[in-house]
């Protein structure tokens, strides 16, 4: 059975410089899980995508989106 794990980075890390180390702990970690038939997406907020992107690029990581953020108030 594959497994599927997905991260939706919401609201941290607040900089990019965070999103950068958290990025390249992701890919280092995710080595590992991808020998045991593991898929991993993460869904970084929208200004991190570039970077995200070009850290995950060559890895086994998926770049994934996600959609504006809601204050849950219509």
């Amino acid at each position: 059975m594959k497994r599927l794990i997905v991260a939706n980075w919401k609201e941290l890390p607040e900089t990019l410089g965070q999103a950068e180390e958290l990025a390249i702990r992701a890919v280092e970690y995710a080595q590992g899980l991808i020998a045991h038939s593991t898929d991993i997406v993460v869904c970084p907020q929208y200004s991190y995508l570039e970077k995200v992107g070009k850290i995950f690029a060559g890895s086994k990581i998926t770049l994934g989106a996600q959609d504006v953020a809601t204050t849950g108030q219509e």
